[in-house]
């Protein structure tokens, strides 16, 4: 697998990574001196040269354990908090005794997608958090580094977040560096390339790192020869090419939707990513059916078929993450993708290309489900026991007996810290959420009485 040579040939020093020295220079002196300079390191650029790499090996160089922050920690002001303050605490007993010293550090990787999917509120309180190390009045003091990543800086709030940080634009890699990642991997593998199939390579890596390093894989692979030339080179990109490895998803779903597909690029398109491209075909499947060529009534028989196996998709799914059996990843990328291929184009022999394909709007909200299910784990409870709790309290809030919910989170001593994320699982009715609010100061209530 590709994968094996990205964690293999992954630098281990800056200087092995695309940036200029300028910039190396820059982040070692703030990794040095964040206390005086009191603001977050902010590392953006492309996707696939590094900034993940690049931030951790910073950090890691100065001898920091690195503290990760993702979007599922992020639900709640509670839960930020905590994890900002437990930053500084001990990693286990051993530590607290012997009172040994260590050094932590924060990083958020990929913000940008953090405040396009995130909640609002723990977006708003996050990037507070954040401006305040360079607030005029109030300032707060940054007592450990804070390292922060982003692709997409085109957001408002990215934009005002830029003035509250040290600002490290990462460029895409030139040719030069591509270069010496190419001669690297190959001389570690022992493998000569000629010049001119070299630039070729680099040609078709498009300044992006991660994707070079693939090509290298398959070439590797593919080629099973110590020397690769032009000759050699160009036929393989002829099949790079159809295999297309880096698969843009939307135009995947298109496809799918408009024409008969082989089986095997079609599990490739479900393998470029098995939550979201299900969920595309659920949403774009109507537009897919909807011409001319096919009777009304075969169009709701059809469309019958299709939610049918996008329901035993869904089944599926959710035995996988329940009890992670992760085998029916198989079954789940031909039911979900090759049946409804093979069903809409059966009785169409024209190529409808003309919709477009819209985003997933319970993306989301799936993505949130999946998560507080995991987070809920977390509780020293029976798992069937904590979903049938959840199951109750979604049948109580529709009836909105506020008073029945509150007396079942009491009777089952649940933690405040878990409220919020028990009240959203299973919550996919938006206009419900108001009702959490009414719940958790009622529930609050009665514990300030009991103290």
């Amino acid at each position: 697998m590709a994968t094996e040579w990205h964690n293999i040939y992954k630098p281990t020093k800056l200087e092995e990574t695309c940036l200029s020295m300028k910039t190396i220079n820059l982040m070692r002196k703030w990794i040095k001196e964040f206390k005086t300079i009191n603001r977050p390191l902010f590392l953006h650029g492309s996707t696939g040269i590094g900034k993940t790499v690049i931030a951790r090996l910073l950090l890691e160089e100065n001898g920091y354990d690195v503290v990760e922050l993702n979007i599922s920690d992020m639900r709640d002001k509670n839960m930020i908090s905590n994890i900002f303050k437990q930053a500084l605490k001990y990693n286990n007993v051993l530590q607290m005794m012997t009172q040994q010293k260590i050094k932590k550090a924060i990083f958020i990787d990929e913000i940008d997608t953090f405040i396009s999917h995130g909640d609002k509120n723990s977006t708003t309180y996050i990037l507070d958090i954040l401006k305040s190390y360079s607030a005029k009045k109030n300032k707060e003091i940054m007592n450990y580094p804070i390292v922060i990543t982003a692709s997409n800086i085109k957001d408002k709030k990215i934009t005002s977040l830029r003035k509250c940080v040290i600002d490290a634009k990462m460029y895409k890699p030139n040719n030069y560096t591509m270069e010496k990642v190419i001669d690297r991997i190959f001389k570690h593998e022992k493998i000569k390339i000629d010049m001119d199939a070299k630039f070729n390579v680099i040609k078709k890596s498009v300044c992006d790192i991660r994707l070079l390093v693939t090509i290298l894989y398959e070439l590797c692979i593919n080629l099973k020869k110590k020397h690769v030339d032009i000759e050699q080179c160009e036929r393989f990109f002829k099949y790079f090419d159809q295999k297309k490895i880096d698969i843009e998803i939307y135009d995947a779903a298109h496809e799918t939707l408009y024409k008969k597909v082989d089986t095997k690029r079609l599990l490739s398109f479900f393998e470029s990513d098995k939550l979201l491209f299900p969920l595309l075909m659920h949403e774009n499947m109507h537009k897919a059916l909807d011409t001319k060529e096919i009777d009304p009534l075969l169009k709701l028989k059809l469309m019958d078929d299709c939610m049918d196996i996008i329901t035993i998709n869904d089944s599926i799914q959710q035995k996988m993450f329940n009890e992670q059996k992760w085998q029916l990843f198989g079954v789940s990328g031909y039911i979900s993708t090759v049946h409804p291929n093979r069903i809409i184009t059966k009785y169409k022999t024209k190529r409808n290309k003309k919709f477009s394909v819209d985003f997933s709007k319970i993306l989301n909200k799936m993505s949130t489900f999946f998560t507080n299910q995991k987070g809920l784990l977390n509780l020293e409870r029976d798992k069937k026991d904590i979903m049938n709790m959840t199951e109750i309290i979604q049948y109580y809030k529709k009836k909105k007996d506020v008073d029945k919910i509150v007396e079942l989170i009491i009777e089952n001593n649940i933690n405040i810290e878990y409220l919020d994320l028990l009240l959203r699982t299973n919550n996919f009715d938006i206009k419900k959420i108001n009702i959490n609010s009414k719940i958790k100061k009622k529930y609050k209530l009665y514990i300030k009485n009991q103290e």
